[in-house]
């Protein structure tokens, strides 16, 4: 061997230029690693849009869904209908191939019940409220927010008076709860 030419005979450094980790096998013939190697050409990609005027590549996913919607939050990899739907599917086919599915589920929601009291408080609440609905001790008003009549909710402040209730529709009501766990 002579003096001074690396073990592996090609001449070349067996080290990445950019960030000194052992080249692999098949780049050794380069002066860089697969990664660093990848993460040039993609500068050199987005450079060369850039110089053609064209807009460079997006960073993250892509924020519509592949039914063709906008994505209600653009890290998610389908929107809201689809996952409801894969999920759906899902569910449906773990019922007919798994004859004991609905026994273990109907088991795990027992379990919450019996080990999560807030849990158990918002269930007899809410079947309190609706009992006291059909009973016509409590009328359903309009949404406090928009004012409309259509799919009107129930919502409580505290569990421990399911008389306690302020109306409000499907999309305020969910509004209400996403500030809620933001705040």
């Amino acid at each position: 061997m002579e003096k001074g030419l690396p073990v592996h005979g090609s001449g070349r450094d067996p080290k990445c230029k950019i960030c000194r980790a052992l080249k692999e096998d098949r780049y050794m013939d380069g002066s860089y690693c697969a990664a660093c190697k990848l993460a040039r050409l993609k500068i050199a990609y987005d450079k060369n849009l850039v110089d053609e005027g064209k807009e460079p590549r997006r960073v993250g996913r892509n924020p519509t869904c592949k039914c063709g919607k906008v994505k209600e939050d653009s890290s998610e990899a389908q929107c809201s209908t689809c996952t409801n739907e894969r999920k759906r599917n899902r569910r449906l086919t773990r019922k007919t191939e798994d004859p004991d599915f609905l026994a273990k589920e109907r088991e795990k929601i027992n379990k919450t019940l019996k080990e999560d009291e807030l849990y158990a408080l918002k269930v007899r609440t809410r079947q309190a409220t609706y009992s006291c609905i059909r009973a016509g001790l409590l009328v359903k008003q309009p949404c406090e927010v928009c004012g409309t009549e259509e799919a009107i909710q129930a919502h409580h402040d505290d569990y421990d008076d399911h008389m306690n209730v302020r109306w409000l529709c499907t999309k305020h009501h969910a509004e209400h709860h996403k500030n809620e766990k933001k705040g």
